[in-house]
């Protein structure tokens, strides 16, 4: 215990002696920010002056003699390109664009067209919901429960369709039993019965 005390205080003895290898310096948000933006602008400002100088140029206003479009398509592209030529090639982009545009829009007439020759849907659940009313009407005529079989011959329904209607039951009102005495057997009452 008393070694490692020792090798203790000596680690803390030479650490404080150390000079610093990285000083810390605490800054505001809003110091960063400053930081950053400053540091933007001044790797960006070469760039903005050549910019600047070209747009005079391209404009006629630098210092330089004054450039033409023809020139500076040339400039831009690397190769000699008249305006005739350039507004020639803008035609031809311009009618591949129109081109495809149209051709969207005809497909997305075809679309509308075949959603509009669909029938329409069905109130959804009606089926459904007639088929619980039958169920509650026939439990309430049987004193409250019956068993799987007698609902099943009453709405004239295959065991499958019985089982999914009974999956859509409400459990609040609805509750399924089971035989004690024969475990294959279910039975529906329910809940609240007046």
């Amino acid at each position: 215990m008393i070694k490692v005390a020792a090798a203790l205080n000596s680690f803390a003895s030479s650490e404080a002696t150390a000079p610093p290898s990285e000083e810390i310096f605490v800054l505001s948000a809003s110091q960063l920010q400053d930081l950053v933006a400053q540091a933007i602008e001044r790797a960006t400002a070469p760039l903005a002056a050549r910019i600047e100088v070209l747009e005079q140029k391209v404009r006629g206003r630098g210092n330089g003699p004054e450039i033409g479009w023809e020139q500076a398509s040339q400039d831009a592209t690397g190769s000699h390109t008249s305006s005739a030529q350039v507004v020639q090639n803008l035609r031809e982009e311009l009618g591949a664009f129109q081109e495809i545009t149209a051709r969207e829009r005809a497909y997305d007439r075809q679309r509308i067209a075949a959603l509009e020759r669909r029938p329409a849907p069905t109130a959804p659940g009606t089926k459904t919901a007639a088929r619980i009313e039958k169920i509650s009407a026939v439990l309430k005529l049987r004193g409250g429960a019956a068993s799987f079989k007698e609902l099943q011959r009453e709405l004239g329904l295959k065991p499958n369709q019985f089982s999914a209607l009974v999956a859509k039951l409400d459990k609040r009102t609805f509750q399924v039993l089971i035989n004690p005495r024969a475990r294959d057997e279910k039975a529906l009452r329910l809940r609240a019965f007046t």
